[in-house]
């Protein structure tokens, strides 16, 4: 198929579940860059070491991770308990250190994502990044479809992801909302 599509795709974009996770993934990787192809890696960051052997290979151009919640709603968010946020924290701090262009992207969903909770998100990233704004971050308002294995969640309006960016704005540099 990507073959067959030289000079005419622009890209290939690894997503998932969670990608990281597939052992033959730098493999399959290397296969498409012999092609020719730039590499988008779409994480949830579980994964750091894989993450930074990726970069480190060059298998991977550009990098979107998924920023579920603030850490004390990251449980409710993806369905754990107790998340082991640490593996996530070395992903985002190596990805602020420039090593890759990257992205940092939170899907908004109601009644997860609460005012309280994104500004804690961006206290959080924040200090994850030495007490400096993060460079940029994504608000992308939730997609119900039927594969939702969760009944009541909604998207949220473009009023109320108006006033998460204002949360959000102390603590990051560039704010946008897309897919609205």
């Amino acid at each position: 198929f990507l073959q067959k599509r030289q000079g005419i795709l622009d890209g290939v974009c690894i997503t998932g579940g969670e990608p990281t996770l597939q052992k033959d993934l730098p493999q399959l990787l290397r296969s498409i860059k012999a092609l020719g192809y730039p590499i988008k890696l779409d994480t949830n960051g579980c994964r750091p070491q894989m993450l930074r052997q990726l970069v480190s290979d060059g298998l991977v151009d550009y990098v979107a991770m998924d920023i579920k919640n603030s850490p004390e709603r990251y449980g409710l968010t993806v369905g754990l308990e107790k998340p082991d946020l640490r593996a996530m924290e070395e992903s985002i701090r190596f990805l602020l250190s420039g090593a890759v262009d990257y992205e940092l992207r939170t899907t908004v969903v109601l009644p997860l994502h609460t005012e309280a909770s994104v500004s804690q998100m961006g206290q959080w990233l924040y200090s994850l990044n030495g007490g400096e704004k993060i460079p940029r971050l994504y608000l992308q308002p939730f997609v119900d479809r039927d594969t939702v294995p969760v009944a009541g969640l909604s998207a949220p309006d473009a009023s109320v992801l108006d006033t998460f960016v204002s949360k959000l704005t102390p603590f990051v540099a560039f704010v946008k909302v897309r897919g609205i």
